[in-house]
């Protein structure tokens, strides 16, 4: 199932300043009309807009990540200092 970055409306919102805000760009209101379904401009405060789908978590593997943390510490001249004097 998609997950997506929301926005709660405020007073005075409009699509392209909600737009503009969240997405860098005023000309981009289209797109948050699509993801919602809207028929036309009309929002209104309190109302809880999508504003762009987020990418989906992957899980993490965790062994995979240690290596590569250690590998690159290993790398540091610290480390090799370190180990110097060990």
């Amino acid at each position: 199932m998609a997950k997506y970055q929301t926005y709660t409306v405020k007073a005075g919102d409009c699509l392209s300043v909600i737009a503009e805000r969240e997405l860098g760009s005023g000309s981009l209101w289209r797109q948050i009309q699509k993801l919602n379904n809207l028929t036309d401009d009309r929002i209104y405060a309190g109302q809880v807009l999508r504003i762009r789908e987020l990418p989906e978590e992957k899980p993490v593997d965790v062994k995979t990540a240690l290596v590569t943390c250690l590998s690159a510490i290993e790398k540091l001249p610290e480390y090799q200092a370190l180990v110097k004097l060990l």
